[in-house]
Order: C-alpha cells, then structure tokens, then sequence
C-alpha cells in the first residue's frame, strides 16, 4: 500500500513493521513467528490502512472491531491527523476501502474520547494526542481542529488523564476540558498560549470587521462573539483578546479559512465557549 513508500517513525513503526514482516513471512510460506495485532494511536486514515493489513494477515475479528470504529468517525476526518499528513482524497480513499471489511462490534479501543450527536452539533473531543488536535466540531460550520497554540507548536501531547491534556509546547502545561469549557494550568506571562480553532467557513465577522479568506487583513482586539456569515456564532463567557487570521482553505491548515486564537490569561486561564 501506498502507505509503506513513506518512511515509519515512531509509534508507527512500532506497530507496522512486524505486521508487515509477518505478512512477508506467511506469503513466502516460511514458519510464521506469533504475531498479536497491535493498535496505536494514528491518524484515522492510517488506522484505516491498518484494518485493512490486519485482514490481509487474518485477523479478521480485530480487523472488523476496528473497522466498526473508525466507520463511526468517519465525519470527522481530522481527527488526531497532524496538519502536514491532511489530505482529503487519500482519506476518502481509505474510508472507501474499509467497506471491504465488515464491521464487527465488540470491545473498543484505549483512547479518551466523547462524541457528541446533538440537533445542531456534532463532535469528537479528545485528550490524547501527539502534537495533534482536542477534536473536530461540527455546528453549522466545520471547526476542523481546535488546541493550545504556541507560536508554531500546536496541540496536546500523550495520555489525557481525569479531564486533562498535556500542552505539547510547554510539558508542564495542562489543559482540562469539560464540554467546551477549558482551564489551563502552569501557564506563564513569558510563555504565552492561546485556544486556537481552525475553521473552514466563507466569511467572519466581529463586530463591524468583516474577514474574508486569502485576505491580508485579520482582526486583533477584545470581544465576546464571531460570527460566521448566517451559520454560526462562537460566544465567549466574557470578552477575550482574539485574534483571527485568514487562510487560504486549500492545502494548509486542515483546509480552513480562518484561525481564532483567543489569547489565555495566565492569571485568570479559564474560557468557555458556547456554538449557536
């Protein structure tokens, strides 16, 4: 698979590689090794292409669970996929081949997540991650991606524990995250954080300001809500310096038009957001 043209890291070469080493043996016909399936944390599209591996290599069971899984997640695509590996065809590809595979319903896997299926809303909401997203939201609009920012450092690292998320810029920074209401701790004057959303949308108002995509002008100033054309609006519990910026909403950034960073006190590191 295409895939395996890419060079292995990490936590994917832990799990692929003695997949694929068992997948060479068993075609050559050679005296197979044990092999138990093993499951990390990867983006949804790399999951994808392990059920897929796992099938090829027998395990059928394994195979279905996980597939059932990720059919469940489907629409939300950029979930835990870091900025740089975001590519809509090739995950519509792999969701597509994971219909080859059918779902098996049984236990699920190590990871903290809540889904929210509500009339106007959808989301995926996590506390794991490696240098990846809190959750994709769907409510009028696409927020395709949303975590602490600093500078270029963006989201959570590591194995959320009681509500809490490790910030990957700064380790001794943590965020916890009731619904959409978060509380940051450790955070300091000379270490700056922001809550950032990456939104694909058409237009941004704020006030009077009106924001289009591909635009040079961006808005930086204090306020409780954005809008987003008719769609949606993001109230805040009370005014927070925000900035947003617009994008380009092709090949970068998830796809999305806008960035809203809303900037965290470090002397008062609480913010709540409501969707309407």
């Amino acid at each position: 698979m295409e895939l395996f043209n890419e060079p292995l890291k990490g936590r994917e070469a832990d799990v692929y590689r003695p997949l694929l080493a068992y997948l060479r043996e068993k075609k050559l016909g050679r005296i197979i090794k044990p092999y138990v399936p093993r499951w990390e944390l990867m983006p949804l599209h790399k999951q994808c292409r392990l059920a897929l591996l796992w099938k090829e290599a027998g395990f059928a069971e394994e195979a279905g669970r996980l597939a059932s899984w990720l059919l469940k997640l489907e629409e939300f695509p950029t979930l835990w996929c870091p900025e740089k590996e975001f590519d809509e065809q090739i995950i519509a590809a792999c969701f597509a081949k994971l219909r080859d595979i059918e779902p098996i319903e049984g236990p699920g896997f190590d990871y903290n997540l809540t889904l929210i299926q509500e009339s106007k809303m959808s989301a995926a909401l996590t506390l794991d991650g490696f240098g990846t997203s809190m959750g994709v939201i769907h409510a009028g609009v696409d927020i395709r991606a949303f975590g602490p920012q600093a500078g270029l450092s963006f989201g959570i690292a590591g194995k959320g524990m009681d509500g809490w998320a490790r910030v990957a810029a700064y380790p001794e920074v943590w965020v916890e995250m009731k619904g959409f209401n978060f509380r940051f701790v450790g955070v300091k004057p000379e270490n700056p954080i922001s809550l950032a959303f990456y939104v694909k949308a058409e237009i941004c108002e704020i006030g009077n300001e009106i924001l289009k995509p591909k635009s040079l002008r961006r808005f930086v100033g204090e306020t409780t809500q954005v809008r987003f054309g008719k769609k949606t609006t993001l109230q805040t519990n009370r005014p927070f310096k925000l900035e947003v910026i617009p994008l380009a909403g092709e090949n970068c950034f998830w796809g999305t038009e806008f960035l809203l960073n809303y900037f965290i006190n470090p002397f008062d590191p609480q913010i709540s957001i409501k969707f309407y």
